[in-house]
């Protein structure tokens, strides 16, 4: 979910977006209905205070980690595009190999292609935050 730029100027996509407000809904609602403080909420979410803060201010967008203990802890439901992340999603995350990760690829040579150079042949959503980008790129030379 972390691209690399510094927080508050991420780019994020319209599903982003949706998700942040969704999230920003069911925590506000949760401490409401509950009468936590907002520093409790991101202690039982393990996020320090600041982050909790941002996703009520639709600022920024939680790990998918941080989904995950909100819906077991709290039983909240979140959709993320077309996809639903509930216990059967959570429950694949897990079984998949290995931490889930975040990478970003560095393209030093991108600067000086420009955009005639590179064609986008195909774009797979894998899960939340996360797709397969295949791409053509053509060197001068």
């Amino acid at each position: 979910m972390k691209t690399g730029h510094k927080r508050g100027r991420r780019p994020y996509t319209v599903a982003d977006r949706r998700l942040m407000a969704e999230v920003s809904q069911k925590f506000g609602q949760y401490i409401t209905d509950h009468s936590m403080r907002k520093k409790d909420a991101a202690r039982a979410l393990g996020v320090c205070p600041a982050s909790f803060y941002n996703y009520l201010a639709k600022t920024d967008l939680p790990s998918v980690a941080v989904l995950r203990r909100a819906h077991k802890k709290w039983e909240l439901n979140f959709k993320y595009a077309d996809y639903d992340l509930d216990d059967k999603f959570f429950e694949k995350i897990s079984e998949e190999r290995g931490p889930i990760r975040e990478e970003q690829i560095p393209l030093p040579f991108l600067e000086a292609l420009g955009t005639k150079d590179i064609e986008v042949l195909e774009v797979i959503l894998r899960k939340p935050n996360a797709v397969e980008v295949k791409l053509k790129i053509r060197f001068a030379g």
